[in-house]
């Protein structure tokens, strides 16, 4: 017998010991206990085995009780899991000992495989109203599960099967603190006070209230009434809610279409004519949204325009270098050019080549950082100390600079900001050479670090080189712009690094101020947010 030493079991066990049957009681004492059956240790007829029905056993016996399982909500809701598995491999291990013994098996089922049922009171032929998945499922499911078992042994191997569905049975040997409804509000009142519970029923959609109370003689008087829920009375009401819903929101389509109608129109004849939008706003409302509208049509006139300019630029620039290549290339392919003239021309067309490289390289650094910017995809950012940055600038344009004689040093303190540090290199490197480049033999060029109290950092490039004249200040970030065109060819530059300084500054949110005196020198600084 599983479940021997529980309520139903031991009264089961005493009875069969007591005809004189030889009694096997299993138990793992989860809601049973030995003092049920304490009274049946030591007789010969009788053994009691600790022992979990989720794992087999073996003996050789003729009948098998089955009636491991706790069956109060409380006790088979502590452990959902353990409980199913209780139910379903116990059912296994116990009909596998029926196979291997030819033995009869008795299932011990309840009246909640029928779940809450809409029939009173239940026939064999009624499948009842069921929830699968609800929290008492794991009882009633386990239990489903192993009555189809228990059949399907039955008429697969030829397995004697009774199945019983036991429901509400309490008396002696009951825990008392059982928790389902009939014994707990009976336990209270045999402890001398009104029993009273509630059960709720989600599936019919209604509450049961019970109670009980002591009578003089003893006897406990027990009553209950049922009540509808809240959500069962939403329930009926429910077709009536859904066809005033139906006829509002029919009611406020038709309302908001004709108001749409009478809004949207006039602004419809409002764009009709772009150019002249701000002449035709039928509300003073409106008046922001067509300066908006007029704000961007001009702005993105203005993009096309530089893409224009941008195109026809980039145009220019590569068809130099290369006529200059092709041009020497066809000397030297033609045999005009002397033997002792080829060196000269092949370090022309190598210089040529870079400048196109570097050119090209810049153009699709530019190309990167728009995008960048458009598509409000950032690069990845982390602690960068614009120290560290100007350090490793100096020590890579050291042979730069003293190639043009140039002095090139850095000052400054530990300066973290938050940016990319690929970025924040090319950012220093561009402002160093540019510096380098339009400065005089001799000059000097120095990065500055440095933080200011309220936490914001900035790096600083300052040359004494040509200086840039006053009216061409606003334009040097711009591309392709040049101060003096033939110093920038003769250096190699491409007009793009400034350019390139202004994008990264842009998408670390970073402001720049340019000072400038022609003669005297220029000073570059790019002030970073706070570090977060």
């Amino acid at each position: 017998m599983t479940g021997g030493a529980g309520f139903i079991g031991s009264h089961l066990c005493a009875r069969l010991v007591n005809d004189g049957h030889d009694v096997i009681c299993l138990d793992n004492y989860f809601t049973g206990s030995k003092k049920n059956v304490w009274h049946l240790i030591g007789r010969p007829n009788f053994e009691l085995v600790r022992h979990n029905v989720i794992n087999p056993y073996f003996a050789e016996v003729d009948e098998i009780y089955n009636l491991a399982c706790p069956a109060s909500p409380i006790h088979y809701q502590f452990d959902p899991i353990k409980t199913t598995k209780t139910s379903v491999m116990g059912a296994l291990n116990m009909l596998g000992l029926a196979k291997e013994t030819k033995a009869r098996l008795l299932q011990a089922s309840t009246s909640e495989v029928y779940g809450d049922p809409i029939v009173h009171p239940q026939t064999e032929s009624y499948w009842g109203h069921v929830n699968p998945i609800g929290i008492r499922s794991c009882y009633d499911e386990g239990k489903r599960c192993a009555e189809s078992l228990c059949m399907d042994y039955h008429r697969q191997h030829g397995i004697e099967i009774k199945i019983i569905r036991i429901f509400n049975t309490y008396g002696p040997g009951m825990l008392p603190n059982d928790g389902r409804v009939v014994s707990n509000f009976i336990v209270q009142a045999l402890q001398g006070s009104i029993g009273k519970d509630i059960r709720d029923s989600q599936t019919m959609g209604y509450e049961t209230y019970y109670y009980a109370v002591q009578l003089p003689g003893g006897n406990i008087l027990r009553v209950a009434q049922d009540a509808e829920t809240v959500w069962s009375v939403y329930d009926g009401a429910l077709p009536a809610i859904v066809l005033s819903c139906v006829a509002l929101m029919l009611a406020a389509a038709i309302l908001s279409t004709l108001l749409t109608r009478a809004l949207v129109q006039p602004v419809l004849n409002m764009t009709e004519d772009l150019d002249h939008i701000q002449d035709k706003v039928p509300y003073k409302e409106l008046i922001p949204f067509a300066e908006s509208i007029h704000a961007d049509r001009i702005l993105r006139e203005n993009n096309e325009k530089m893409r224009q300019d941008f195109t026809a630029n980039v145009s220019h620039e590569l068809k130099t270098p290369l006529t200059s290549i092709s041009g020497y290339a066809e000397l030297i392919e033609t045999g005009i050019a002397k033997p002792e003239d080829v060196p000269g021309f092949a370090q022309k067309i190598h210089g040529e080549a870079s400048r196109m490289i570097q050119l090209v390289n810049d153009i699709l650094q530019l190309s990167s950082l728009d995008n960048a910017s458009e598509t409000s995809s950032m690069p990845e950012m982390e602690v960068v100390d614009l120290l560290d940055v100007a350090k490793e600038c100096v020590e890579r344009q050291k042979l730069n600079a003293r190639h043009a004689y140039i002095t090139l040093t850095y000052l400054g303190e530990s300066t973290p900001v938050r940016g990319n540090r690929n970025l924040l290199d090319e950012l220093c490197q561009n402002l160093c050479d540019n510096a380098i480049r339009y400065n005089r033999p001799g000059g000097k060029v120095q990065i500055v670090t440095a933080c200011t109290r309220d936490g914001h950092c900035s790096l600083t490039v300052t040359d004494n080189g040509i200086g840039i004249p006053r009216e061409s200040q606003s334009s040097v970030f711009e591309r392709f712009f040049r101060v003096d065109k033939s110093r920038s060819k003769a250096t190699g530059g491409t007009g793009l690094g400034l350019a390139i300084v202004k994008h990264i500054a842009l998408i670390h949110g970073a402001r720049i101020k340019l000072e400038s005196q022609v003669d005297v020198g220029t000073t570059i600084t790019v002030t970073f947010p706070t570090a977060s």
